[in-house]
């Protein structure tokens, strides 16, 4: 028996812009896949892969910036 799978892609990415608006961070980096490579058919749009990029790497190097300060010695 065949197995089909639906699958909507402009919804899929609609979710993940809407996911991006309220600062959800990894749809900052599967947006970033998307608009880089014209992943699913959609055209590559390097300023949008950009945009997101750069939310991305702010977002985790708060991150690890926050982790650096937390450590404590081990002694």
């Amino acid at each position: 028996e065949e197995l089909l799978i639906h699958t909507n892609y402009s919804k899929a990415v609609e979710i993940y812009e809407k996911l991006a608006k309220q600062k959800y961070p990894p749809s900052f980096i599967r947006l970033f896949q998307i608009f880089e490579t014209g992943e699913f058919g959609f055209a590559k749009d390097l300023k949008k892969s950009e945009e997101y990029k750069e939310k991305a790497q702010k977002y985790f190097s708060w991150i690890e910036k926050k982790a650096n300060e937390t450590k404590k010695p081990i002694f």
